[in-house]
């Protein structure tokens, strides 16, 4: 199977490459082209016609995307049993962060930015220096990432760590910035939902609603997690941990794990350029035009930094940030 490093979609400016021409020849193999004429390795609005066409024939979550189910769909033989492409998507997301993690921890520790303009930083035993200062963890950052970890979703927040690759840290991090940071108590968290514009019902418009604890949309959570999930299952905070942990690790390559841009990837659905004077990180977030999510995210994470520093126990055997960089 080639492999699937990236989850490919239409942007701007166009993703392009050899898994773009992979997943091309794929769809016109195996009849999906539609509108696709040529393998160019570039994603345009006709492979996502192309992509749509084949995800709806599949019985896949048809949003033009392509993640590890789809990509593990188009890869397979076309008779593939569906629990074999569910293993196969889970493995290339279990494949993908550990890679991202080795290949950038140190070029993470030096002094950088995503996009010029802005502020610096760098990742150390501390968690994320800025180079112009002003990231402040207070007490309350602190008290809820040890909620998080010693008593609400220890056990979910270890076990998508192992099964993904993705250090504690950043699922800590994410699950405070979209839920627990507003929540007096895990029941609470596990029962958060935000409905976008233009959201009219689950059945006809899941891209247009969060649920759970970590906040994916329902689209994003079946494609990260290759199989129909239903709202009431991203209630359980075992499901919705597994969901966001997958889709950060399916972007760990455009990431590196980066912490504050997997914030603005996991905020913004991908890392893009966003220029102001009130957003210090260059990327976009919402509310748009600040760097309000990537400071939260980012203060929550220094916080459990500073925690698992202290009681490393409480990481069990997942994988940490504290622990690679102690």
């Amino acid at each position: 199977m080639t492999a699937f490093s990236r989850t490919l979609r239409l942007a701007r400016p166009m993703q392009r490459g050899a898994d773009v021409q992979a997943a091309q020849r794929w769809l016109l193999a195996r009849g999906g082209g539609g509108a696709l004429r040529a393998v160019d390795g570039l994603f345009g609005p006709a492979t996502q016609r192309a992509v749509l066409g084949f995800q709806t024939a599949s019985g896949l979550v048809a949003d033009g995307i392509i993640g590890p189910a789809t990509w593990a769909r188009l890869a397979l033989p076309a008779d593939a049993p569906p629990e074999t492409l569910a293993r196969a998507a889970a493995d290339l997301v279990g494949a993908i962060a550990p890679r991202a993690v080795l290949a950038g921890l140190e070029a993470l520790r030096a002094p950088h930015a995503r996009f010029g303009g802005g502020t610096r930083w760098s990742l150390g035993p501390l968690g994320v220096t800025l180079a112009s200062g002003g990231l402040v963890v207070t007490p309350a950052h602190a008290r809820t990432v040890r909620g998080l970890l010693a008593d609400w979703f220890a056990q979910p927040l270890q076990a998508a760590a192992s099964r993904t690759g993705v250090p504690v840290e950043l699922l800590v991090a994410c699950l405070a910035t979209e839920s627990a940071g507003g929540a007096a108590t895990a029941a609470e968290c596990a029962q958060a939902e935000r409905h976008e514009p233009g959201f009219r019902s689950y059945e006809a418009t899941p891209h247009r609603v969060s649920i759970g604890c970590m906040q994916t949309l329902v689209t994003t959570a079946r494609e990260a997690l290759g199989r129909p999930v239903t709202p009431e299952e991203l209630r359980d905070p075992a499901v919705s941990i597994a969901a966001g942990a997958a889709y950060i690790a399916a972007q760990g390559p455009r990431t590196l794990l980066d912490p504050p841009v997997v914030a603005c990837a996991y905020n913004a659905g991908g890392v893009y350029l966003e220029e102001g004077a009130a957003n210090r990180w260059r990327m976009r977030q919402y509310p748009l035009g600040t760097g309000q999510h990537a400071d939260r995210f980012c203060a929550f994470f220094n916080a459990t930094m500073a925690l698992l520093g202290a009681e490393p126990a409480l990481a069990g055997t997942a994988p940490s940030f504290a622990a690679l960089l102690r």
